[in-house]
């Protein structure tokens, strides 16, 4: 098995086609492990990091990408997933049955190179690989801090209907659910979500700025940098079918909206937003109830 190291974006713009291939073979990986977004991401907040893609192959068969970089912080070498701290789930590109051997090499390469730390707080407690990456470490005299309550990663699973779904709710929470939706339906004509394209993004960008001024934050997209990386994400993401924006509609005033991405089977929300003037009528539960229904079915 041969280890590679990838230092420049040259390089990095080179590895799309093997990369997604191998993303695709990965039951585990998310729409945020694409070349696409780590790409992206790289190009948009690279800052004064250092790429150090590392890339594994195993008789010319590609079998593992840890897609890193160094960042240097208080004289430390601190060696990290590109993304971290701004991308909700993150993994390290690894096929199971080479994860034994792939973390081996990699710990021992890491030992050798003498960094200082491995951050990787945002990898999910249920990375498939992640109790041979830390047994694999300790058995290299290496000091582990591993609280796997530090970045919980949550997920519910969404039942094959809507009918289904509200089976599985407690009587309190139909209940809840039918008033909302009874009340929004009282004082609008017509209530409907509404799938658009990603021309309308920034409509998003709007309300989502809306919901998170009215809580005194600054929200995600002050940032012109950051609505830029999104907005040309988005586009990639459109291109493949993968994107959803979702509306709530209420007397044709678009009131709150989810951006999500869907890929094998899952679905992934990025940001959500809402007007607050619309609060009263609990526009969130109403959203949630209706994209959960379009979803089931």
């Amino acid at each position: 098995m041969s280890l590679q190291i990838i230092k420049s974006a040259s390089l990095f713009s080179k590895m799309k086609g093997q990369w997604n291939e191998l993303y695709s073979e990965l039951v585990f990986a998310t729409p945020f492990q694409t070349w696409e977004w780590n790409f992206l991401y790289w190009e948009y907040f690279r800052g004064n990091k250092r790429l150090q893609i590392v890339k594994f192959e195993d008789n010319n068969r590609l079998v593992g990408i840890l897609p890193l970089c160094i960042r240097c912080q208080d004289g430390l070498r601190i060696l990290e997933p590109i993304g971290t701290r701004g991308t909700d789930y993150i993994h390290l590109l690894i096929k199971t049955a080479s994860s034994v051997e792939i973390l081996k090499r990699f710990v021992n390469w890491f030992d050798k190179n003498r960094f200082d730390l491995l951050n990787l707080e945002d990898i999910p407690e249920t990375a498939p690989y992640l109790d041979v990456l830390i047994d694999t470490f300790r058995s290299n005299g290496l000091i582990v801090n591993y609280n796997k309550a530090y970045c919980p990663c949550y997920e519910i699973e969404l039942p094959e209907s809507w009918n289904d779904y509200l089976v599985s709710l407690s009587k309190r929470r139909k209940m809840d659910l039918e008033y909302h939706r009874r009340y929004a339906l009282k004082h609008f004509s017509e209530v409907a979500l509404i799938h658009r394209t990603v021309g309308e993004i920034k409509k998003h960008f709007e309300l989502h700025q809306k919901a998170r001024l009215s809580k005194n934050d600054v929200g995600t997209y002050t940032n012109q940098k950051v609505k830029e990386f999104m907005d040309e994400f988005a586009r990639v993401t459109f291109d493949k079918g993968m994107l959803q924006i979702i509306f709530l509609s209420m007397d044709n005033v678009l009131t709150a909206s989810i951006l999500g991405i869907e890929d094998k089977n899952r679905r992934y929300n990025i940001t959500i937003g809402y007007d607050p003037n619309y609060a009263k009528y609990s526009r969130g539960k109403e959203k949630i109830q209706r994209a959960y229904s379009r979803r089931a079915q």
